[in-house]
């Protein structure tokens, strides 16, 4: 859950326009741990952050599908 938090509070600033370079190591990091929080059924408490990782994992299971 610590990185859960960790992101969230890292993409809070990101989305007022305060840290523009956060994008590419939160989408590696969300790529990387949300299956681990999905498996583990940790919950995303605030919205904004949870429809961006819901957003990139999205983008990880399609690019999967067209894989298999």
């Amino acid at each position: 859950m610590n990185n859960v938090w960790r992101l969230d509070a890292s993409y809070f600033p990101y989305q007022k326009g305060l840290l523009p370079e956060v994008q590419s190591t939160l989408e590696i990091a969300v790529r990387n741990l949300g299956p681990v929080w999905r498996d583990l059924g940790i919950q995303i408490p605030r919205d904004s952050f949870k429809a961006e990782v819901d957003r990139i994992m999205a983008m990880v299971e399609k690019e999967a599908a067209a894989e298999a």
